[in-house]
Formats: structure tokens, C-alpha cells, sequence
């Protein structure tokens, strides 16, 4: 089979990535490589399924999910991109490939400590110039209660925090702060963790394409079995009555982000030290 050219129309980091799974389940099923039209091409360097990468300057077959209230929302949505190119995927985890090369690159850079774990605490406008401002607030938990957490990882279980942002995202207290990496050698320092913790955004699709555990607060937005990957993470999911709401704003003071406690966080984060030690 010839190539196909694909794209998802998202400006996001993490929208992006969604096509590492859609090439990797057609050349599964095809074995043939897929060309992927994206705003970030860097997230595609060693992807072995992927046959090369456009900008966003050239028509493309592009992918789409169903609205929400047409979907099975046990389904990932990257099952419902695969099926838009005739793929019934095996699996809906996106994939990356972060060199050797790049990790030891990243470590030397920053100076990261040979053990730690990484945050990243609101998520990210990768494109402010298209974006004019961060698009959601819905998906956002507290600075001071992050500030507490990293605390308490910090003085019980004696593992520096290493945060990755950019520079519109506050830096948390207590964390080794890396603001201005690229792309690339941010999600090199997820690679190089322990494990994330964080919120819905692009660093939890990051970890799930290393296949990383991640402590993810999910609040009410999303339905984590939709968006994210419970069967690696752990989705701190509030199912109150407006939940989920796919929001961009919030009538109801964001009762799904404000419930879900420092402990709760504190709690999932011992189970994961747990499990990997």
C-alpha cells in the first residue's frame, strides 16, 4: 500500500502524538508507514512507523472522534482515529522513541540526581500565538497543594521532584526547576523518571508512549478510559454529577478539581513508589 498522508486538527502537544498511535496500529495492520502532518514533528524523531512529517501547509486525510455524546467513552479516542483509516488497533497507547543518546544529553544538561520523579503541574500552551491565551482552566489542581505534595515526597520519601514547564507555568516549590527545554528534552526528562505526576495534558500521552506510570489528577473534565491510560496510571477521577464534562469553563467552581485532596494525591503516590520498588 501506498503512504498515506494523516492528521489530527489539534495544536497540541498530546493531539499530536495521538498519530504515533494511528501509524503504529496501519503499519501493524498493513505494514506500511504512514506520512503525519503536525505542528510538532520533533515528536516523531525514531519513529520507526511513521515514513516522514509535514507542517501544517498541505491537505491530508484527517482523523476525528465522534462528539463525545456519541461515544463509548470506555473507548480511547485513538480508536476512533485508527477506525477513521479502516484500523481496528490492537492497541490505543501512543508510542515515542527517546535515544540513549538524548537521555544522557538531558541528564548532563540539568544535572538531574540519578533518581527522581517528575512533575508537571498545569498544562501547557505549547502555541500562545495561535492560542491567544490557554484554551481551559477545567483541567487545572492547586499550586499550594502541589507545593505540599512535593513536600512530602521530598522529606518522606527522600526523592527530589523535577518539574517540567514553561515559562507561563509557576514553578512549584521545592522542585529542580528545568524551564526552557524544548519538546524534545522535556519529554527526555519524563523518560529519565521514575514516574510523572501531573495533570490531563501532553506529559501524561509522553508517559504512556514510554509506557511510564504516572499519578494523573483527572478531576471531573474526562473520563479517563476517553483520554488517558488506567490501565498504566493511576486517574484520580471524580465522578460527581456534572462528571465528565468536557468543559472549557466552569459553572460549579470546579467541585471535581477542589475535592480531591493533598492525602488522596499523597496516598496514590506511595502505592506507585510501591509498586516500583
Amino acid at each position: 500500500m501506498d503512504s498515506l498522508l494523516v492528521g489530527f486538527d489539534d495544536i497540541g502537544i498530546g493531539g499530536s502524538l495521538s498519530m504515533s498511535c494511528v501509524a503504529r496500529e496501519y503499519y501493524m495492520a498493513t505494514g506500511s508507514k504512514l506520512i503525519v502532518k503536525t505542528y510538532h514533528p520533533e515528536l516523531y524523531d525514531n519513529n520507526e512507523y511513521i515514513d516522514g512529517n509535514y507542517l501544517y501547509d498541505s491537505r491530508c486525510i484527517t482523523v476525528s472522534a465522534p462528539p463525545h455524546s456519541q461515544q463509548d467513552l470506555t473507548r480511547h479516542y485513538n480508536y476512533y482515529f485508527c477506525k477513521c483509516i479502516g484500523i481496528d488497533p490492537v492497541s490505543t497507547y501512543p508510542y515515542m522513541n527517546i535515544t540513549h543518546d538524548e537521555r544522557a544529553y538531558i541528564r548532563a544538561k540539568y544535572n538531574l540526581p540519578d533518581t527522581y520523579i517528575c512533575l508537571h503541574s498545569r498544562p501547557s500552551n505549547s502555541h500562545p500565538e495561535r492560542n491567544k491565551g490557554r484554551w481551559t482552566t477545567t483541567k487545572d489542581w492547586y499550586d499550594d497543594r502541589w507545593t505540599e505534595v512535593v513536600h512530602y515526597i521530598t522529606e518522606y520519601h527522600n526523592i527530589p521532584v523535577v518539574q517540567v514547564r514553561v515559562s507561563e507555568e509557576p514553578h512549584i516549590v521545592g522542585t529542580i526547576d528545568t524551564c526552557g527545554t524544548n519538546i524534545r528534552e522535556a519529554c527526555a526528562i519524563i523518560a529519565e523518571s521514575m514516574f510523572l505526576i501531573g495533570c490531563i495534558s501532553y506529559s501524561m500521552h509522553v508517559a504512556a508512549a514510554l509506557m511510564l506510570p504516572a499519578v494523573i489528577i483527572y478531576g471531573g473534565r474526562e473520563y479517563p478510559s476517553n483520554t488517558g491510560y488506567p490501565n498504566l496510571h493511576t486517574c484520580i477521577y471524580n465522578g460527581i454529577e456534572c462528571a465528565p464534562c468536557y468543559g472549557l469553563e466552569c459553572n460549579n467552581n470546579v467541585k471535581c478539581m477542589d475535592s480531591i485532596t493533598s492525602s488522596m494525591v499523597m496516598e496514590a503516590i506511595d502505592a506507585t513508589v510501591r509498586d516500583i520498588r
